[in-house]
């Protein structure tokens, strides 16, 4: 923090510079090693980022942070993970001709089996912000910040963050029958032994002190178990 640890506001944002200079380095290699298309989608998660807190109306002030949040932490940044290492015709690829005409090429089936891949970590991404934003739904009332669980009021941010909290179970099930994961990927499923009490919890009590944690707990049990297990299966051929 600027303030507790004494760092002066020159060498933060000489730091913000220098790995701005060097991510911008980088994300060149890999657009020249892969596609134009990789720019933009780098791009997106880029600009969410930084407009998430910053400017006068940041997203996490909107009822819309929590899905941003998901989608570009959840779901873009592994789609870039896959693309990067993959073969980036079976995902999308933008093709210049000489004649200056272009063909985009794709998979739709590509793109779904990695959304739904990718479902957990947005859900979980999605329910630690929805958590903080229920946990601070006071202050941000007085604060007069719109965030989702003031939109739609208490009771149903509550059941949707129950609702996200369960719903990845079902789709790792689904990914497995459509063998988008490995079967090794059902071992996933124990995380609930942990995860279905934390949603119970916090459900119950909503605080950033006490109950805040096991939003943070979810993510890293679901996604870590799912991980583990996907990996256990490729390696061994399920």
């Amino acid at each position: 923090m600027l303030g507790t640890d004494k760092i002066s506001v020159k060498t933060a944002a000489t730091f913000i510079i220098v790995m701005l200079i060097i991510s911008t380095i980088f994300g060149i290699i890999l657009i020249m090693r892969t596609n134009i298309l990789l720019l933009f989608l780098g791009g997106i998660c880029f600009i969410v980022g930084i407009f998430y807190t910053f400017g006068p109306l940041p997203l996490s002030r909107m009822p819309l942070g929590e899905l941003f949040s998901g989608l570009t932490q959840g779901f873009g940044l592994p789609l870039i993970l896959i693309y990067v290492n993959g073969n980036q015709k079976a995902l999308f690829n933008l093709t210049f001709n000489h004649d200056w005409t272009y063909q985009l090429d794709g998979s739709i089936i590509g793109i779904l089996a990695s959304f739904m891949v990718s479902y957990g970590l947005i859900c979980y991404i999605f329910n630690v912000m929805l958590a903080n934003n229920l946990s601070d739904m006071d202050a941000d009332i007085k604060n007069q910040r719109l965030t989702l669980p003031i939109v739609v009021g208490k009771k149903s941010a509550i059941w949707l963050y129950q609702f996200v909290g369960y719903s990845p179970f079902v789709v790792v099930i689904i990914c497995v029958i459509c063998h988008f994961l490995p079967i090794t990927a059902l071992l996933t499923l124990v995380s609930a032994i942990k995860i279905v009490p934390n949603i119970k919890l916090f459900a119950r009590h909503q605080s950033k002190s006490e109950t805040f944690e096991t939003a943070i707990q979810n993510n890293m049990l679901f996604n870590s178990a799912l991980t583990i297990s996907t990996v256990l299966g490729t390696l061994i051929g399920f």
